[in-house]
C-alpha cells in the first residue's frame, strides 16, 4: 500500500512571499536513494538542479553568513597584531632593563 507522502516547498526567505501549499505525492513512505531520483527524473529535474535551487533560496543567508566570517576573521587578524606589538614592546623593555643590570654588575 503507497502512502501519500507531503513535501513542503519553501520558496524564498521568510516573509519575502508567502509559502506556497505542500506538494503533496504518492511516493512511498521509505523508499530507496534510486527511487527518488527515478521520481525527480520524472519530473525533468536532478539532485544538482534540486541542490541550485536549494542555494538560490537561501543565498541571502549564505551571503550574511559569508559577511560574518569575514569580519570574524578580520578582527582576529587585528587582535593578531597587536598581540604581536605588545610581545615586541615587552621584549623591548626586558632587552632594556637587563642591559642595565648588565651594566651595573
Amino acid at each position: 500500500m503507497r502512502r501519500l507522502l507531503i513535501i513542503p516547498q519553501p520558496w524564498g526567505p521568510r516573509g519575502s512571499k508567502p509559502h506556497p501549499p505542500p506538494v503533496a505525492t504518492d511516493a512511498p513512505r521509505h523508499t530507496e536513494p534510486g527511487s527518488i531520483r527515478s521520481l525527480l527524473a520524472e519530473r525533468g529535474l536532478n539532485l544538482d538542479s534540486i541542490m541550485a535551487q536549494a542555494l538560490s533560496d537561501q543565498l541571502r543567508q549564505v551571503e550574511r553568513i559569508d559577511h560574518m566570517i569575514a569580519s570574524a576573521d578580520a578582527r582576529r587578524n587585528r587582535v593578531l597584531a597587536e598581540v604581536e606589538r605588545r610581545r615586541e614592546a615587552i621584549a623591548r623593555r626586558l632587552r632594556a632593563v637587563s642591559s642595565d643590570v648588565m651594566d651595573i654588575a
